[in-house]
């Protein structure tokens, strides 16, 4: 095991020093030994946003308010919800090259963000994660999100199924569309099978970016048919939130 570890430290040094690997966000050449493709630079400034955010759905407040207006009117199917970061900058464009890029390699650190959540929010809270599936009529050779809950998965211990959840209709894409439409898309979308297996157990839903928050109460609409208490985490949260 020694012996493989530095190889592979030899071979991932010789990867950079010869192919001279570039981040993939600033394009500036990678000094550290390893195959992540990000600089060290640009890893540091991707970090967890502790600004005050709203208990229930996870959006950023002011400071001493506890919930947003909209779940104080309407709390929400979910018990608590949480982004690692606002979506600019960096973390969209992250976000943006691992998902339709298909920069496999990415999953590792962004894995990395999903589980510091974890462990910063619900640690011993949940007994299985479930990915949000994706849209058949769009569905990619690489499902981005399922690829994340399966590091995941691996590296906390905490189980993983893709087959329960399921979006069982084709939807037109929600960027772009307002809030009401987003809902009304996405309406009878996603269903539930085997569902006796959630008996009982707390779920951790993953999901990439939070907007309206629709995807994520959708889901946790069929799954609290079967399941105890649903949590979830996305990437990034959007500051702007789509209107009618």
């Amino acid at each position: 095991m020694r012996l493989f570890k530095i190889f592979q430290n030899i071979l991932n040094y010789l990867i950079v020093t010869l192919y001279k690997k570039k981040c993939i966000l600033c394009k500036e050449r990678i000094l550290e030994p390893d195959l992540t493709p990000l600089c060290q630079i640009c890893r540091e400034e991707i970090r967890y946003d502790n600004g005050n955010r709203c208990e229930g759905c996870g959006f950023f407040i002011n400071k001493g308010e506890r919930f947003c207006a909209r779940c104080i009117l309407t709390p929400q199917i979910f018990k608590k919800h949480t982004s690692y970061s606002k979506y600019d900058s960096k973390i969209r464009e992250l976000i943006l090259l691992y998902k339709y890029g298909q920069i496999e390699l990415l999953k590792y650190f962004i894995a990395k963000k999903y589980i510091e959540m974890i462990e910063m929010e619900f640690k011993n809270k949940v007994d299985l994660i479930i990915p949000v599936p994706p849209d058949r009529g769009r569905l990619r050779e690489y499902d981005t999100v399922l690829e994340i809950a399966r590091v995941i998965s691996k590296r906390t211990g905490i189980n993983m199924v893709n087959n329960i959840l399921i979006k069982k209709k084709t939807t037109l894409p929600q960027a772009g569309l307002g809030y009401n439409k987003r809902i009304k898309n996405l309406n009878g979308a996603f269903d539930i099978q085997n569902g006796e297996l959630l008996k009982g157990m707390n779920i951790l839903l993953i999901d990439d970016v939070f907007t309206t928050g629709t995807t994520i109460i959708k889901c946790s609409k069929v799954l609290s048919r079967f399941s105890g208490d649903i949590y979830a985490v996305t990437l990034a949260m959007s500051m702007n939130i789509p209107t009618e």
